[in-house]
């Protein structure tokens, strides 16, 4: 202390020592701040973008659904195999709504159909009832909006106009099962097609 009071050079020397380690902390408190910031915006981002592929999803889904029930076989495959796609495994609706082609006079929708019900029966045995579960469900969408860059979210949204264009293109002509399917993922972003088949 004594020292400290005979050479005013070194108190001046440590009172700015001690203000650089203040503001180092400051420093390193705002950049964990920032940090945290960005992460968070980033956890937003993909949330928002997950709902836009959900919703977008839904929609797509619910009118491929309306062609299961088409008179031509052809289609009825196409749509069915759309809906396998498309639905999430355990979805009761999906399920629903392909199990009457089983009946179907048509081979080809008959296996067609067998094929979808074994693509969406449920993986898991939660106690929740088959509709209500939601098991990964959440998971997949925010995996699939970490693979669309910013506005690919919204093309996805709107290719239910363009599934309906094709189904009028191709409602009167003979086209072989996996043609719809191929044009469905055709018009999804490219990072997002190989996801559609491996779900």
């Amino acid at each position: 202390a004594e020292d400290l009071k005979l050479n005013p050079i070194a108190t001046h020397a440590t009172k700015d020592k001690d203000k650089d380690k203040d503001k180092g902390a400051a420093g390193v408190k705002s950049l964990v701040g920032t940090s945290a910031k960005e992460a968070k915006a980033k956890e937003a981002s993909l949330a928002a973008k997950a709902k836009l592929i959900k919703q977008g999803r839904a929609t797509i889904l619910a009118t491929i659904q309306q062609q299961v029930s088409q008179s031509h076989p052809a289609i009825q495959c196409a749509a069915i195999h759309g809906v396998a796609l498309l639905a999430p495994r355990g979805s009761k609706e999906a399920i629903d709504c392909v199990a009457p082609a089983m009946d179907s006079p048509y081979a080809a929708v008959r296996a067609e159909a067998v094929d979808a019900s074994s693509r969406l029966a449920p993986e898991c045995d939660c106690d929740q009832a088959q509709e209500a579960c939601t098991c990964g469900t959440q998971d997949e969408m925010v995996k699939l909006a970490s693979l669309l860059q910013d506005g690919e979210a919204q093309v996805y949204q709107g290719a239910s106009k363009a599934v309906d264009q094709m189904l009028v293109e191709v409602r009167d002509k003979t086209v072989k099962m996996e043609v719809m399917s191929e044009l469905i993922c055709a018009i999804l972003p490219h990072e997002f097609r190989h996801v559609v088949y491996d779900a």
